[in-house]
């Protein structure tokens, strides 16, 4: 039986190391970064803007946000990405634990992107039990440079090939469009962080349970389900983290998902010393 787990977990953390996401994280691998998401109705420009936040500071709500929450998840979606790109630079942090009552597995992104050198660095750590993996990922000139130690294995592997890559594929808006588009939000608070007026809406409805937590998982497979969203006036996606317990094949798994952009404007890329290597 022991055997039988280590080679599930074995399975699954290789295919997140590949690029596949959990919990919704959908396309990780380089694409064009459209991020396409189902249209919810369009804002029709009536919603709250520039009203005064408990500061006294103004706040503007980006396209596809509303007092209420998010009212076309295409357009929030696009407002996070565009916004990203037209900085120097940042850095993107993807952190999901998903507990069993064997074990806790945890799965670690952490991209970092520097849009004039239009260099990215991609970390994922996957820890299952006692299986460990970690891939690193630069991306520099139309080549990507791969560092990786696979679980189960003690060997570090370099390879490098040519790959043609899109800096929007790296704003993290597959971490975020399933909550966009499948979670309703009852209350919001104007407020800031870090000096950066923001939005965080609370009181989280899980609409749509398998774009969140994986196909085939259905409404009444979640419970206990909370999610919270913190949104600039530049449309980015400053943090979105959610929670609940899934329940799928006789087996309840608490999952607690984060993901937070940092660094904007700050975030540099230096190329890694394993480079020659690879």
């Amino acid at each position: 039986m022991r055997t039988q787990t280590l080679a599930t977990l074995a399975v699954a953390a290789m295919l997140v190391l590949a690029g596949c996401s959990f919990a919704g994280g959908g396309q990780s691998t380089p694409t064009d970064g459209s991020g396409a998401v189902t249209d919810t109705p369009a804002d029709d420009g009536s919603g709250p803007s520039g009203t005064e936040s408990p500061a006294g500071q103004s706040f503007s709500y980006p396209a596809g946000y509303d007092e209420g929450g998010v009212v076309n998840a295409t357009e929030a979606a696009a407002s996070h990405r565009a916004a990203l790109l037209a900085t120097g630079g940042f850095t993107v942090d993807y952190d999901a634990d998903v507990t069993t009552p064997n074990t806790t597995t945890y799965v670690r992104y952490d991209q970092r992107v520097e849009t004039g050198s239009e260099e990215v660095v991609r970390q994922t750590n996957v820890t299952s039990g006692d299986l460990q993996g970690l891939v690193v990922r630069y991306y520099a000139d139309d080549t990507v440079y791969v560092k990786s130690q696979q679980p189960g294995s003690e060997n570090t592997t370099y390879a490098n090939s040519s790959q043609s890559y899109s800096l929007a594929s790296f704003t993290g808006v597959e971490f975020v469009v399933p909550a966009l588009s499948d979670v309703s939000f009852a209350s919001s608070e104007r407020t800031t962080r870090d000096g950066t007026p923001v939005v965080v809406y609370s009181d989280a409805t899980l609409d749509r349970a398998g774009s969140v937590f994986g196909n085939g998982v259905q409404a009444n497979n979640v419970s206990d389900f909370s999610a919270t969203l913190v949104v600039g006036e530049d449309g980015i996606v400053r943090e979105l983290t959610y929670s609940a317990t899934v329940t799928t094949g006789g087996v309840d798994r608490q999952v607690d998902v984060t993901v937070r952009v940092s660094g904007v404007d700050e975030t540099t890329v230096d190329q890694p010393d394993w480079l020659d290597q690879a």
